[in-house]
């Protein structure tokens, strides 16, 4: 097939087109162009390690992990070369490979992701299913793919770190709410042990005390079920005149004179 073809498939296979995890179809892509069965990705983590992110059909040795400063990146030689390794056909295995390739499942070409002139992860296929050479424009070809897929990584990496940012926030506002409702039902526990030495006597003041202490009880049940990051806290509107009522009442009982103007006129 023309190269202009091969690249528009691997195109359709990197951008989303069903469930598959965006780096396991970026494997695939550039699988697909020199018709390899198996491959790994490598993304580069925060200590400046790449580590294996992602494989198909491809067994690892342990500690498959390279280092930016080693030899195998720099091989890449900035991103500018695809590294091939023994043969296409994979006879005789992957002689002066890494360390963690298994026999059984050699490689043959290791493309670098290249993200504004920096390595950002590398591919690495085993050899197609028949023998097959490449020339200038392959290896152009699959130079171009790693640039376009950096790009691809480092879009969903982005709108990860956002969707994560963002739950935060909402986690954090939702928190706020919790603060608030828990310092309300403190300041009532409070209220209640200081009206406790002055109308402890009183039968309405237990009737109000038992009240408040079950209504501090339930609150503080519903908040320990409230923060988690996909909580959401539903706005209800009450009416507030029996609300005011009962707390004119409460403190007429305390004592206190309470005059009410309500705009109902009741």
């Amino acid at each position: 097939a023309p190269m202009g073809a091969v690249r528009l498939i691997a195109l359709e296979t990197v951008t989303p087109s069903d469930n598959a995890s965006l780096q396991g179809r970026v494997i695939l892509a550039l699988a697909k162009v020199v018709d390899s069965p198996a491959g790994a990705l490598w993304l580069e983590d925060f200590d400046g390690v790449f580590r294996v992110a992602n494989s198909l059909n491809m067994s690892l040795g342990p500690s498959a992990n390279e280092k930016r400063e080693g030899s195998f990146l720099a091989a890449f030689d900035g991103g500018k070369k695809i590294q091939q390794f023994s043969s296409a056909s994979g006879v005789g295995g992957t002689e002066g490979g890494p360390a963690w390739v298994l026999p059984d499942y050699p490689i043959w070409l290791a493309v670098p992701l290249v993200l504004r002139d920096h390595i950002t992860g590398f591919v690495v296929l085993a050899p197609p299913r028949a023998e097959q050479s490449l020339n200038w424009e392959s290896f152009d070809l699959l130079r171009i793919l790693g640039h376009q897929i950096a790009g691809y990584l480092a879009e969903e990496k982005s709108l990860s770190s956002l969707a994560e940012a963002r739950a935060l926030i909402e986690y954090s506002k939702n928190f706020s709410f919790i603060t608030h409702d828990i310092k309300n039902v403190a300041g009532q526990l409070s209220m209640l042990a200081v009206n406790a030495a002055k109308f402890g006597q009183d039968p309405c003041f237990h009737a109000d005390m038992i009240q408040t202490l079950q209504y501090a009880g339930t609150k503080l049940k519903s908040l320990l079920e409230a923060p988690k990051p996909s909580a959401t806290f539903a706005v209800e509107a009450i009416d507030p005149v029996p609300v005011i009522k009962a707390t004119a009442e409460s403190l007429s009982r305390n004592g206190r004179v309470v005059k009410l103007d309500l705009e109902s006129g009741n």
